[in-house]
């Protein structure tokens, strides 16, 4: 989340928008694992 630019645009909007740090933490937390699972997907075959 401090490392990357995406995660930290992604807090700010949430922060700008009033939503609380526990808040803030579970989307970022969320939104990763969901990010981690895609990547790790298998590639579709294309035949």
């Amino acid at each position: 989340m401090r490392s990357d630019e995406r995660w930290m645009k992604l807090v700010q909007q949430l922060k700008s928008r009033g939503k609380h740090v526990c808040v803030v933490v579970a989307a970022m937390a969320n939104r990763f694992v969901r990010w981690l699972h895609h990547q790790l997907l298998p590639e579709p075959l294309t035949i």
